[in-house]
């Protein structure tokens, strides 16, 4: 699939690690951030609408080559800089040439 170049955005995303604190409970950090070129665009296909319902509204897709991106990573849009992520990558569909995440925000 190819994707116009003006329309890629870089995104940063993080690998999720889940620790243990000084009491015993788990706790979830990031790791390093990395940054990743992606065409991204809201979730409006039929199947994703009947699959995760209101749910959707609060959800993008994110297309991008390489990258290892996995389930469970925290993504910061463009802007974002906080230390916990906005958003996180709920679904990911890995083809030949690119692949895909569906990330959704974290209230």
């Amino acid at each position: 699939m190819r994707r116009k170049q003006s329309l890629l955005k870089t995104v940063q995303y993080a690998k999720k690690t889940i620790t243990k604190n000084a009491i015993g409970e788990t706790v979830e950090t990031w790791g390093s951030k990395t940054n990743l070129s992606a065409h991204m665009s809201p979730v409006s296909d039929r199947l994703s609408v009947e699959m995760f319902g209101e749910r959707v509204t609060a959800m993008k897709s994110l297309i991008f080559d390489g990258g290892s991106i996995e389930r469970g990573d925290g993504v910061w849009l463009s802007g974002e800089t906080g230390a916990e992520p906005v958003w996180r990558v709920v679904s990911l569909e890995k083809w030949p040439m690119h692949s895909k995440a569906t990330i959704e925000r974290q209230v």
